[in-house]
């Protein structure tokens, strides 16, 4: 616990320092290895560089700061004072540099600032008089005579059709549709928030799919489609056969799509005969 105090008080300013744009402090704390005597004449000067451009900057001499704390930590005094914060901030993530400079001491330190807004976003359809509805479902469990054993991303469009359409529904909650893990099935356990699960992809969706007379022929096949049928009967979402079902074709199509696309990509320009040489 010592050292991790001790840690604290070492560290110049906090990593981050999150407020809201509504209720801005008037100050924020600043750790400087002086005692009260010494900060006299410690000057500070800081500079904040807004996000969307413009710098506001500012100084102060230590004998006009507040002092907030005091520590002793091996030996050595430090202090922690009070620096003006802006009156005025927008939203966003600024950096906010501060530098102490004087008898013994030339320190500096950098700081986030994040600002955020005194509230989530308010569709206007919530603050209306009117009661907003919608259904949840989770896309896994979804079952039609079109898709592949599991719930995919055509079934959530006609959902959501149906749902807006003919019931009226505001909205449609749905499951995470992040990527997981190898091996993992939860989906509320993504490995990353910026690509989607390919479980959920609609491989009769992709245009190699549709365009490419081997693709369907293997489609059409008596045996993967009684595959397909199956996959669809379970009472159970097969998750690691319609992984393997569905690999096997995005597999298929990818090589296509590399022969056809980035091959092509990859190739030379041919170089026009009135330059080649004799």
């Amino acid at each position: 616990m010592r050292e991790v105090r001790s840690e604290w008080w070492r560290e110049m300013v906090d990593p981050v320092m999150v407020v809201r744009v509504d209720r801005l402090p008037r100050t924020f704390p600043v750790r400087l290895p002086v005692s009260g005597d010494q900060l006299r004449r410690i000057m500070l000067t800081w500079k904040l560089r807004k996000e969307r451009g413009g710098i506001l900057t500012g100084r102060i001499v230590g004998q006009r700061v507040n002092i907030l704390g005091k520590a002793m930590l091996y030996g050595l005094r430090h202090c922690e004072v009070a620096l003006p914060f802006p009156r005025k901030l927008p939203i966003g993530y600024h950096s906010l540099v501060v530098e102490a400079s004087g008898p013994g001491l030339n320190r500096r330190a950098e700081m986030t600032v994040v600002v955020v807004p005194d509230r989530c976003f308010l569709h206007p359809a919530v603050t209306e008089s009117r009661r907003i509805w919608g259904l949840t479902v989770q896309l896994y469990g979804l079952r039609t005579a079109k898709n592949w054993g599991v719930g995919d991303f055509r079934d959530l469009r006609e959902m959501i059709q149906w749902a807006g359409n003919d019931l009226g529904a505001d909205l449609l909650g749905v499951n995470p549709l992040h990527a997981l893990p190898p091996g993992q099935i939860s989906p509320y356990s993504p490995s990353s928030r910026l690509f989607h699960h390919s479980l959920y992809l609609d491989i009769e969706g992709i245009p190699e799919f549709r365009d490419t007379p081997s693709v369907q022929k293997k489609f059409r096949a008596a045996a993967f489609q009684s595959k397909l049928a199956s996959l669809r009967r379970s009472p159970m979402v097969q998750y690691e056969a319609v992984t393997r079902v569905k690999g096997q074709m995005l597999e298929a199509l990818f090589r296509l799509f590399q022969r056809q696309h980035l091959a092509q990509k990859k190739s030379p320009e041919p170089v026009p005969s009135s330059v080649r040489s004799e």
